[in-house]
């Protein structure tokens, strides 16, 4: 379905750019993952290369759960003796979290991976990562592991664009931990902005542009209540004020309003540290935003820092693609150079 929002203008003379607006619930990888493909062809130069997606999935799978897999081995060898004190102490009645705290830290680690895997666009292998988010967290008895895998679990109902299904979901989740929430714990006002921000986007894939923005509004009011507390990166959900701005922007590019979206990304202000998939989604949205609008040389510098940011993430993203298919169909002699660069990085030219 091609769509071009109300209200923007292209730069004087300027053939107005057409961009396919349609969700991007799944990334798949594209042969922009030569970090995997450079190790097939030294082993197998003249094999078919059909094999290669397959060397991939291994690849990135192992890269995912080797950290997890160290870790877990260094708890196991350091830890043993206490292990054992802990299970003594525990039979005699006495408390401890040495067990849960351990649990706790494999269970991040076991985020990051999903977030490589996710991320890549290996859909199919973040279900296994997910599933180990939620046993971590189960073994470690907090409060809010069910919430946390919520928010990750979601995506799935995203790829098949199940978005009454996704938002009941989030809102059960969020009505899970509505006490807490209402008590002002930080851990509570972190994951139920998250699960908000979440639903944000999920309405906004929906085209329901007033319950997107009052989730939006939700989201903010719950930063607005950790206040300092939100420095602390609580489940790894980046629930904070440059959060709900990054997605005050993605939300408005779901919407396909274009203007709106070089409005608020104008403001957007991304601290030293964010972490870098992001920073390279936010570029990539502002830079759909701008394309719409027709700021072609702007787009394309956007499109430039969001691949410096996560060049994985966005060589292989169908919207950066198409958004850089798009300015090659429209290339000035200005930019012309820089954009052909950026697509055969892609590999499409």
């Amino acid at each position: 379905m091609t769509m071009m929002p109300e209200g923007c203008r292209p730069a004087d003379g300027a053939t107005r750019p057409v961009l396919v607006a349609a969700p991007a619930p799944v990334r798949t990888p594209g042969p922009g993952s030569t970090w995997g493909l450079e190790d097939l062809d030294h082993a197998a130069a003249d094999k078919d290369r059909a094999a290669a997606p397959t060397a991939i999935r291994g690849n990135v799978l192992a890269v995912a759960t080797g950290p997890a897999a160290l870790l877990a081995v260094f708890y196991t060898a350091r830890n043993a003796d206490t292990a054992r004190c802990t299970f003594q102490l525990g039979e005699r009645g006495h408390d401890t979290d040495r067990f849960s705290k351990a649990v706790e830290h494999l269970g991040l680690t076991y985020l990051a991976a999903d977030s490589v895997v996710y991320n890549l666009g290996y859909a199919d292998l973040s279900l296994t990562t997910t599933n180990r988010v939620r046993w971590a967290g189960e073994q470690a008895g907090g409060p809010y592991h069910e919430a946390v895998y919520t928010y990750l679990q979601v995506r799935g109902l995203w790829a098949s664009t199940s978005w009454n299904d996704a938002l009941t979901v989030l809102d059960s989740a969020r009505a899970s931990i509505e006490d807490e929430y209402v008590e002002g714990q930080p851990e509570a006002l972190a994951v139920w902005g998250g699960l908000q921000l979440c639903a944000a986007i999920t309405a906004a894939r929906k085209n329901d542009a007033a319950e997107a923005w009052s989730r939006h509004r939700l989201a903010g009011e719950a930063v607005t209540r950790l206040g300092p507390r939100q420095r602390t990166n609580y489940y790894e959900l980046c629930t904070s004020q440059t959060n709900v701005d990054i997605h005050g922007v993605a939300v408005a590019v779901e919407l396909g309003d274009g203007p709106q979206a070089v409005s608020r990304g104008k403001t957007v202000r991304l601290p030293k540290g964010l972490q870098a998939n992001r920073v390279g989604c936010h570029h990539l949205d502002y830079a759909r935003g701008l394309l719409w609008c027709g700021h072609r040389e702007a787009a394309t510098a956007e499109l430039e820092h969001a691949e410096r940011a996560a060049p994985l993430l966005i060589r292989d993203h169908p919207m950066a693609r198409q958004a850089v298919r798009t300015l090659l169909d429209l290339e000035r002699y200005n930019y012309r150079e820089r954009i052909r660069r950026l697509g055969v990085r892609m590999h499409i030219l």
